[in-house]
């Protein structure tokens, strides 16, 4: 360590005291060139696109709801993502072009929608082995320009233990649409809208409205 700063005086001389303080170290150091930087996408795959493996990963976005609460003083939105394997992702698209055609999602996947199950952070949400109800189901709608619309609707319950060995409830009802081009065989688009409510632990444990998205796009135009 060539410098620091320990001694704190005041915040109207802070900037300069710390100043003061690196001036040494940046001498001792020496001459510091300009990094050589480009700007990147941290999460290139994050609600967009598909990897080699054919992999995706959808972006979910939580947030409280509550009315008459401006916009500016709601907690900020909970932000998280959920890869999906290839063969998952598959269970999205319908077994066959046929209108009206319905389907289940499986269990497996259904609990991997755990996430949805609180607005809060990963401490109170219930992990898929948690979840107590699962009923998500699809059904193809239409086909236009060869693209088959697809509707999902459903519901999720869980709870999860905390750290605290506290009790948390959630369950959410879900709508959504999707987007599966017939010809290749591929989703092209995924969205799901939430509504939830949630049960912190006590003695927070009155209902909490809360809304959720989820989304996913093969390509952004």
């Amino acid at each position: 360590m060539l410098a620091s700063h320990q001694q704190y005086k005041n915040g109207k001389t802070w900037v300069n005291e710390l100043i003061a303080d690196l001036e040494p170290g940046l001498r001792a150091f020496g001459d510091i060139k300009p990094r050589d930087v480009s700007r990147a996408d941290p999460l290139p795959f994050r609600g967009v696109g598909k990897r080699e493996d054919g992999s995706i990963t959808l972006a979910i976005y939580l947030r409280n709801a509550r009315k008459k609460i401006p916009l500016r003083e709601l907690p900020n939105p909970t932000i998280d993502s959920l890869t999906l394997s290839t063969s998952e992702l598959g269970e999205f698209a319908p077994p066959r072009i046929e209108h009206g055609v319905a389907w289940k999602l499986s269990e497996e996947l259904s609990r991997k929608f755990s996430r949805l199950l609180g607005p809060s952070d990963e401490a109170s949400m219930p992990r898929r082995k948690e979840v107590t109800a699962f009923n998500l189901t699809a059904k193809l709608d239409r086909v236009e320009n060869g693209v088959a619309i697809i509707t999902y609707q459903g519901s999720l319950a869980g709870g999860h233990l905390n750290a605290a060995k506290k009790q948390t409830q959630g369950k959410v009802n879900i709508l959504g649409v999707g987007r599966y081009h017939v010809k290749t065989k591929q989703m092209l688009s995924l969205v799901w809208i939430a509504d939830g409510v949630y049960n912190g632990p006590p003695p927070y444990d009155h209902a909490a409205p809360y809304t959720a998205v989820v989304e996913w796009v093969r390509e952004l135009k």
